[in-house]
């Protein structure tokens, strides 16, 4: 009798380099490949469940996909150096021969009729007049924290369309767009009689000069085009002054298709412009334009503003804060806070925990109000004297701490009200540091919050100097309740 044996297929990891040549094998940071075009395209020994990591620097190619991967493969901009040793910005160019020579015309990525592909951390600069991306019939991307500039004369993505009729399956998660040319920023096609046009904008910023920012078609002649197109926790700034707005359908077989959630526009147009009535549902949107809405019914929990927004993030050097804030943040106070709407992300665009906003409740828009918390009264701190950090209702308040290449290890002490509740006790984190070759951990506090606990991080030793973020977190029941933390110490 025969005895079979199971063969597993080991997940790989690639790297590209600057300094790396494609003559490589690509297998370590030392034998690097040189391309993206030699990590996607056709001869690649990537497969689905790989990952490449790529180093910092100007990637100048257009590059044709030759892989077919049949699960997701990850190809990851390494920014803080921990993988390649190259820290900074990895950036894909289409401007092939130098920023001021004549750009390409083709596309950055042609993915033909792959799909799962997960990009993350790259800045995509396509070229003066051709689209970043140019699509077949595959489908299962993921664009997660990336920052797209679109070319001069066209729009980020021209009429692209399922091909074959497949469903796209596509998400943005954490991505900002800044402006490009033509009348559209980002126009896309789905088929009619599709089961699973999935689309997903999430925690997103988007700045445009276009006359219309998201455009939806649908395509074929019966049926229904299915799925939906969730966009949440977006802020969008721009023009809209076309005839469509800012988000806008168009075609039959699409009612209800499109999920508009938790977004500020302030556009100077149209915000959301329905080709049929019932298209588009909104709700727990901030509206700063002269015509919100258009063939859409209002949602109930939705603000049509005639108020001032006061935003940190555009101002700060001049202000005097000594630590930037993301470009739109809401102060302390701000209209856009108070909204409870369910939200499908746990962070927002800053990659910080979601719902945020302390007393005032969380917000809509692509970020959330952070590190807000203020000096308690003597009584609340440990000991009684001095001031601890009181943080009151949802907050998160982050300490960046340095560190040496020595056996480390962080405490604090934090307490809590009855307003805050047990159910969720507050949380310590020392978030991860893949450049010091730090994990992370996160500890939560043991109710009741009565008197002051001392949590103390697994002791590590960082492969580096560096520094190290502590980030506290009240999780408060009640918009009244408080966390106080105090004494934090390294050792």
């Amino acid at each position: 009798m025969g005895v079979g044996v199971e063969v597993v297929e080991q997940m790989a990891t690639y790297y590209v380099r600057q300094s790396g040549s494609d003559a490589n094998n690509g297998t370590s940071p030392a034998t690097a490949w040189r391309t993206l075009g030699r990590a996607l395209g056709s001869g690649s020994p990537v497969v689905g469940g790989d990952t490449v990591y790529v180093g910092a620097g100007t990637y100048r190619e257009t590059v044709t996909v030759g892989i077919n991967p049949t699960s997701q493969v990850t190809l990851i901009g390494d920014v803080s150096g921990a993988y390649t040793g190259d820290a900074g910005p990895v950036v894909w160019s289409g401007y092939t021969a130098g920023d001021t020579a004549a750009s390409s015309t083709s596309p950055l990525v042609h993915f033909q009729n792959a799909g799962n592909f997960t990009f993350e951390g790259l800045i995509w600069q396509s070229g003066r007049s051709g689209p970043w991306a140019k699509y077949g019939g595959g489908n299962g991307y993921v664009f997660r924290r990336c920052a797209f500039y679109g070319p001069e004369l066209t729009g980020v993505w021209i009429s692209a369309d399922r091909g074959g009729g497949g469903p796209w399956n596509l998400v943005f998660d954490r991505c900002v767009f800044g402006p490009g040319g033509g009348p559209t920023l980002i126009e896309l096609t789905l088929n009619r009689g599709t089961t699973a046009n999935d689309l997903r904008f999430l925690n997103c910023l988007f700045l445009f000069t276009a006359a219309k920012c998201l455009r939806f078609f649908s395509s074929g002649t019966t049926g229904s085009v299915g799925g939906q197109i969730l966009i949440e926790g977006c802020t969008f700034v721009g023009a809209a002054d076309g005839l469509e707005g800012c988000i806008s359908t168009n075609g039959a077989g699409m009612t209800g298709l499109v999920v508009v959630r938790g977004c500020v526009f302030h556009v100077r147009g149209v915000a959301l412009y329905a080709g049929a009535a019932g298209d588009i549902v909104e709700n727990y949107n901030v509206f700063y334009t002269s015509s919100p809405r258009t063939n859409v019914t209002a949602g109930a929990n939705s603000r049509v503003m005639n108020t001032a927004a006061t935003y940190f993030g555009l101002l700060d050097a001049a202000l005097g804060f000594t630590t930037p804030y993301p470009p739109f943040t809401p102060v302390a106070g701000s209209p856009l806070l108070g909204f409870a709407a369910t939200t499908t992300s746990t962070v927002d665009g800053a990659d910080r925990p979601r719902p945020s906003g302390g007393p005032n409740g969380p917000a809509a828009g692509w970020v959330e109000l952070h590190d807000h918390g203020v000096p308690s009264s003597a009584a609340n701190a440990d000991g009684g004297t001095g001031r601890a950090l009181e943080l009151t209702g949802r907050q998160d308040y982050q300490l960046l701490v340095p560190v040496d290449p020595v056996p480390t290890t962080v405490s604090v002490k934090v307490r809590w009200d009855a307003n805050h509740g047990d159910t969720n006790p507050p949380q310590a984190q020392l978030l991860p540091a893949p450049e010091l070759g730090y994990a992370g951990q996160t500890i939560t506090a043991t109710a009741p919050g009565t008197n002051y606990q001392t949590l103390t991080f697994t002791t590590f030793t960082p492969t580096q100097k560096g520094i190290v973020v502590l980030r506290l977190l009240s999780r408060a029941a009640s918009a009244t309740g408080k966390a106080w933390f105090d004494t934090v110490t390294v050792t």
